[in-house]
């Protein structure tokens, strides 16, 4: 009986269940002690602000306009003058002297200069037949295109008058009459400062300057266009091509 009661104690004691010492949610972890460092912030030192470059202020545009060449004695002097200043130009030809010139009408081109038509023989309209206002239109548009291989894209009709037949033919030989805002006379025997001060009294932009590289004595207009070319830039001005106008 004895030996029965503690073989049931010692099974009790084999029942009872085991307790676990590990830690509970609430607990806290138990550590070494030995605490870590945590690791060193590196400092990235902020980039000093680079201020934006400012932008070149874009030249104001207008158009310097010859009239009547080319002649081998102005003309050159007047494309050694625009690239001097960095300036371009449309140049209004007679076929009188174009035919005669072709290789100078080709420099004209060549140095990104514009050509336009002023008719075959500068003649006064008020004179010519319908016929021969439309010869002095058509020959001129078409022998500058066939010469110089550039596209020719307006018309100045002679003394800037205006008539049916120019303007009948213009759109159908695909160009456009174009007169001018600002006429210093520069052909009437003034001075070089005459002409310079007229031209810049009424510089104002989008302006078409009249001024003349033919048909005379021109000295006095080339020594104006220095003066007008450096006041100009100076005052932000650049002249450009009719077709590179865009106001």
């Amino acid at each position: 009986m004895f030996r029965r009661i503690v073989v049931l104690f010692v099974l009790s004691l084999i029942a009872v269940p085991q307790f676990s010492f590990a830690a509970t949610s609430g607990d806290k972890p138990i550590t070494s002690g030995i605490t870590s460092s945590p690791a060193p912030r590196i400092q990235t030192p902020t980039p000093t602000p680079v201020p934006p470059t400012p932008a070149k202020p874009q030249p104001i545009k207008f158009a310097l306009t010859f009239d009547d060449g080319p002649s081998p004695n102005y003309t050159p002097q007047v494309l050694a003058l625009l690239d001097k200043f960095g300036a371009q130009a449309t140049f209004f030809m007679v076929g009188t002297n174009f035919t005669q010139y072709p290789r100078l009408l080709q420099q004209v081109a060549a140095k990104g200069n514009e050509i336009a038509a002023h008719s075959m023989t500068h003649p006064d309209p008020d004179y010519l037949s319908n016929s021969e206002l439309d010869y002095e239109i058509t020959a001129s548009v078409a022998g500058l295109r066939e010469i110089s291989d550039q596209p020719v894209r307006y018309f100045r009709p002679p003394y800037g008058q205006r008539n049916y037949i120019y303007k009948k033919r213009a759109p159908e030989l695909d160009v456009e009459i174009v007169y001018w805002t600002v006429d210093p006379r520069d052909w009437s025997g003034i001075s070089s400062d005459i002409i310079a001060e007229r031209v810049l009294d009424n510089l104002e932009p989008g302006c078409i300057v009249l001024l003349h590289d033919g048909g005379g004595n021109r000295q006095e207009t080339v020594d104006a266009l220095e003066i007008i070319l450096r006041e100009a830039n100076a005052r932000g001005y650049n002249s450009v091509t009719l077709s590179n106008l865009e106001i």
